[in-house]
């Protein structure tokens, strides 16, 4: 679909339950390149220190980490745990969206969640089934107690939310809006991540734990030299 075509469908669409989101992993250029991490996380986004940001990744890297997101009123994403526990952050440069997040142990009213026998890192693996981010917002939220309700969020242009790993969230938006989105690695969960991406992108994988190294080796002398002044 072109940018043209899902323009014409948004300002003419009927589909109110579940219209169309645009989520473009094929970011361009010009947009990689001028997009940094937010200053708050550049210490902490091992990404941008492995250099693995902005497409530059090499060919035998396979896990896509950046999106361009086109929404028009009543888009979204239902509830969901970013894959591999991929930390996230989010930009907004036009519209307006609603975030709700509940904590990693808090399965989202309304979600089906499924235990399956298979374990990653030692944890029972499970998948879930969500309804629809419009569907959830209109007919579930309201409907919850004071206990029950989620952590809420609104994003505004210029506004950044930042994801942890393993949190749940659901995200519409409210206006038509265009957003980026990129899965971030920091130091708290670089080790769970290597180990669960070392099948599909090997590359990441050694590259983090080449990266856990060197942080412990930085760690290690900055204690001694540290005691040394003591």
């Amino acid at each position: 679909m072109t940018l043209k075509n899902y323009l014409d469908y948004a300002r003419g669409h009927q589909d109110f339950s579940d219209p169309l989101y645009l989520f473009d992993g094929n970011v361009p250029n010009e947009l990689q390149q001028g997009v940094t991490s937010p200053d708050v996380l550049k210490d902490a986004d091992l990404s941008e220190n492995l250099g693995v940001s902005h497409g530059n990744e090499p060919p035998q890297a396979k896990t896509c980490r950046e999106w361009l997101q086109i929404g028009c009123k009543d888009t979204g994403t239902g509830f969901h745990v970013d894959p591999f526990s991929f930390s996230a952050w989010s930009a907004l440069a036009h519209g307006r969206k609603c975030w709700a997040f509940y904590p990693p142990q808090v399965i989202p009213p309304g979600v089906k969640a499924f235990r399956i026998s298979e374990k990653l890192d030692g944890q029972e693996k499970w998948e879930y089934e969500a309804p629809t981010s419009a569907s959830w917002f209109q007919n579930i939220l309201r409907n919850l107690k004071p206990e029950e309700r989620p952590l809420l969020a609104i994003q505004e242009p210029g506004d950044i939310i930042f994801v942890p790993a393993r949190w749940w969230h659901c995200v519409i938006n409210e206006t038509f809006s265009v957003g980026y989105t990129r899965n971030i690695v920091t130091r708290n969960n670089a080790r769970i991540v290597a180990k669960q991406i070392a099948t599909s992108d090997p590359w990441l994988c050694r590259a983090l734990r080449e990266e856990m190294l060197d942080s412990h080796a930085d760690d290690a002398r900055t204690h001694d030299t540290s005691r040394m002044l003591q």
